[in-house]
Order: structure tokens, then sequence, then C-alpha cells
């Protein structure tokens, strides 16, 4: 979105509550298909584009459908999570081949010259409406006019807490553990030889593993050393998992993972046993895909929502990402038509609206599939009062 706005030259600045770029782990890759790749697209200046796209995974396949599908007993290849020619989450054909991108990388191209618009360790406390204007009030007191608010802050998003009060999001009950193990060359003779070719799904009876080597140009420098990133789809029923397990230390989770994989294959086991693997636990968190219209009510409305804060997603679709940037360059059409003022804004709000409840049922066709996810209507919601690191929506 900052991007598009500077590349339009549309006055903006940035107010990130992080205190850098790297303060906060966020995960560890990002894939993007063909709504968010032509939104980047748009976004974007052409030589920028080309930048991010060569820093992106060497090795990424022509769909988000995995390669292989593997018995995580046997490590021989298995039945298909869908059959050729049914209804799946993700195109079989998409008009792209998908980006896979380092969470970390793709962020620190987007911040590529526009640093003087951004400031970092800003924490957002609330907004004013106004007929002129919007003023944005930050907890250290500093008061900045605008014409309009987005608010990109995220699943626990502050800015949606104002303009929604009494929305909560739902529990998934997935309970997804995320990692990236080393590429070394040690661990690269261990591991599956079907699994090192690309996106890649491991059958473990009532577990699946989502998994994706990593591989970068050695031509582009600073990009980080190859890896294989990794996602283990839990539900929080399960018996196998522990009911604290997102607030226990991560030792003790990466100790819980080699028990629940201990019966895997060598070839993918291995993949949860080195020393050079990191890891993530998470409660995976959902909109409805009844996205409220949060602009209907307001007696002005130059705040809107973005990516997270506007829709959370389970990361079943992997669309998330996709859906948000697909939000910017919306945004960014809106303004063009409409101008700074809200009227862009509920121009926006339609649009994401429909296509938003696209994703999320996408995602939800995905979550069935991997985690034995439940209708919306049928899981819990989760009050969004109070802010958790533990959550996860795309």
């Amino acid at each position: 979105m900052a991007q598009c706005l500077h590349k339009t030259r549309v006055p903006f600045h940035v107010y990130e509550a992080d205190s850098s770029l790297t303060a906060r782990r966020q995960g560890y890759r990002i894939r993007i298909a063909d709504e968010g790749i032509e939104a980047l697209k748009r976004c974007l200046s052409p030589e920028k584009y080309r930048t991010l796209e060569a820093s992106c995974n060497t090795i990424t396949s022509h769909s988000s459908i995995p390669n292989a599908t593997l018995n995580a007993v046997t490590g021989d290849p298995t039945t298909k999570l869908f059959n050729p020619g049914a209804n799946t989450p993700v195109p079989p054909r998409p008009k792209f081949k998908p980006l896979s991108a380092d969470r970390g990388v793709l962020r620190q191209n987007l911040l590529d010259g526009i640093e003087d618009h951004v400031t970092f360790g800003r924490q957002y406390h609330s907004f004013t409406d106004g007929n002129d204007g919007i003023t944005v009030h930050f907890a250290d007191g500093l008061d900045v006019e605008a014409s309009l608010l987005i608010g990109a802050d995220g699943i626990w998003s502050r800015v949606r807490q104002q303009l929604l009060p009494f929305y909560d999001l739902l529990d998934t009950e997935a309970r997804l553990v995320f990692g990236k193990t080393s590429l070394t060359d040690d661990f690269s003779q261990k591991f599956s030889k079907s699994a090192s070719e690309g996106l890649t799904l491991i059958h473990g009876g009532t577990m699946k593993c989502l998994l994706e080597p990593m591989r970068f140009s050695k031509e582009i420098t600073p990009l980080p050393e190859d890896y294989v990133y990794w996602v283990l789809f839990l539900r929080c029923d399960s018996e196998a998992i522990p009911a604290d397990v997102l607030s226990k230390p991560l030792d003790e989770v990466k100790t819980l993972v080699r028990s629940l994989t201990k019966d895997w294959h060598p070839s993918l086991a291995c993949l949860f046993e080195t020393s050079t693997t990191e890891i993530s636990a998470f409660r995976v968190l959902s909109s409805s895909p009844d996205i409220p219209d949060w602009g209907a009510g307001a007696s002005i409305g130059r705040a809107t929502l973005l990516g997270d804060a506007a829709h959370a997603m389970s990361p079943t679709a992997a669309l998330g990402a996709t859906t948000a940037i697909h939000d910017a360059a919306r945004i960014m059409d809106a303004i063009e038509k409409r101008g700074l003022n809200p009227k862009a804004l509920r121009y926006y709000e339609h649009q994401m609206r429909v296509y938003a409840k696209e994703s999320l049922e996408k995602s939800l066709m995905g979550g069935r599939a991997m985690f034995g996810m439940r209708a919306f209507q049928d899981l819990p919601k989760r009050i969004m009062s109070s802010r958790s690191h533990l959550e996860v929506g795309s």
C-alpha cells in the first residue's frame, strides 16, 4: 500500500508499533498467488517488482497444489488431498507462477525507497473522525492529522476495535507449529528426495505437514541461507496435544513435535530432529465470511481496514497474503477514482467484502481437508479485547 502511494505521489506516512523491521517474529515464508501478484505489479515499479521476484524461492512450482503427497510412515507417495478435477481451494492452473517469499526479505523489499515515510515504535491508541480530516492519536501523546486512516495493524487491530468494538474472531480449533530447518549438506543427504523438489504434503494420520524447500539466488545479497519451511496442522482437541501447548516454552514444543513424529520415516522425521530447526506455535483465528460493514454506521467514516485487520483467515488456502496485497491495490484504485475521502473507502470496502468472502470460504475448504475444520457457524468465538502473541490469521 505504501509503495503504491509513493509511486503515485499521494502523501502518506506509515506508523509501525514494532521498534524495528525485525523486532518481532511473524513467521518464515509467505506465498503470493494470482491476485496478489497482479496487485504487486500494480503497486510497484517494474524494477522493484523484478527485485522482489528475484529474491523469492527459485524452485517454486507453477501451482499452490503440492507437487508430492507422501505417507509419513513409509515416505512413499500416497493419495492426494484432492482428486483430479475436484473443487480445490487453490486453482490447478493459476494465471501466474506463485511467489514464495521469505517474510523478512519481503518486508525489507517493500520498505526499500520509503524509509523516510515510516516511523517505528509508535503505538496507536485511537482516532477522532472529522468533516475535514481524521486525527490519529498515539499512546505517547502524539496527534497526527490525515485525510484517511488505513488500519493494517493485524489480527489484533486496535483500529478495528474502535470501528467494531463488539466484533470477535472465530477459533478454527487448529494449532499450528511453524518451523524452518536449514538445508545444510548433511541434512539434504538425509531428507526425502521427493520432498526436496518442491511443495509437499505429508499425511501423518490425523496430523498433516505442509513443507516447501526455500532456495534463494546466490547472485543476490543479502538473502537467507536455504531452508525448508514447514507447518504441522494439529487440532486443539487431539489427545496427543496438551491443552497448554501454546504457553509452553519453545524447547518443549520442539520436544513435543519430535515425539509426535517419532514413527515417521527417517527421511521425513529428520526435518524436526536437526539442531538448526526453528519453531513457533500458534492458534489459528479466522473472521466470519460475512465481513461487517463498519462504514455503514459511521457518521463520517475516514478509517478503514486492510489485511488481517479486515479478514483474518486460516492459511489452508494460502490466500492470506494474496488477499491483503489485493486490498492495497483496491484501496489505491478507489482513491484514484473517488479521491482522498470517505467515498473511496466505502467503494473499496464494498469490493473487498466480496472477494475476501471467497478467500475465507476457500480457507474453510482447505481447513476441512487439513485438520477437519468445522463450518464457520459452529466455531467458538475468541474474545478480542486483549492482545496475545499466540494467534495467527494467515
